[in-house]
């Protein structure tokens, strides 16, 4: 026969899920870098800007300075080289400048102790060594020549600060200066400035002067046929 109501067993009603024990983190690993952030305005991508490259011409800098050494050292008058280079933000850019004398050396003596290819060079580079009016002998004496023309004989007495830049003029008379000169007369204490184109007169200078008379002449030398910068003032 079935069992009765009360000999039936009873289940206990059904619970929540059991919660599991909780759990310990796992160890800390090793620390990632760390970036060092710089003071400052943000770093700009640099724009670089090709340099033209001329044909026939060095390709770098490195390559036109030795091109100046090279060719300063084939000249046959001896001399200094300085070749430099500049840069902008832009990128590099090739300057190379030859100097072949240093005018400030020696300039105390330069008359005398100047070669022609000097003077000629730093009269046309430095306003230096362009003319000097000589009391003794002849241009070419001091590794100059003569003025031959009354632009450049004016030109002289201008860059010399000469009292006088009217020029006077001679042909007839062998026993002048060659060229541009100067007549001191004793007597009346004038001073002309004069042009003499007689050839005869070729390689003649200051022994043409009279001391007896009172009458000196002195020659005006230019270092080359350029032009000389104009004094200041």
């Amino acid at each position: 026969s079935p069992p009765s109501p009360a000999a039936a067993t009873s289940l206990p009603a059904p619970g929540p899920a059991p919660i599991p024990p909780p759990t310990s983190p796992p160890p800390p690993g090793p620390a990632p870098p760390s970036s060092t952030k710089l003071a400052g305005p943000p770093l700009q991508p640099v724009v670089t800007t090709p340099v033209p490259v001329v044909p026939g011409k060095p390709e770098s800098a490195a390559e036109a300075v030795a091109a100046a050494v090279a060719a300063a050292v084939e000249k046959p008058m001896e001399g200094e080289l300085h070749a430099t280079t500049t840069s902008e933000e832009t990128g590099p850019i090739r300057s190379v400048q030859q100097l072949l004398f240093d005018c400030d050396k020696g300039y105390d003596d330069w008359l005398h102790g100047w070669p022609r290819e000097k003077k000629a060079w730093c009269c046309q580079h430095a306003g230096r060594a362009c003319f000097r009016k000589i009391s003794v002998g002849a241009c070419a004496d001091v590794d100059m020549q003569p003025i031959s023309d009354s632009k450049g004989c004016k030109r002289a007495a201008l860059a010399m600060r000469y009292a006088s830049e009217n020029v006077s003029y001679t042909k007839d008379s062998v026993n002048r200066p060659e060229g541009c000169y100067t007549l001191h007369h004793l007597q009346d204490g004038t001073r002309t400035l004069w042009l003499n184109s007689n050839p005869r007169s070729r390689g003649k200078g200051a022994e043409t002067s009279i001391p007896a008379e009172g009458l000196f002449r002195h020659p005006i030398c230019a270092a080359a046929p350029i032009e000389a910068p104009t004094p200041e003032g």
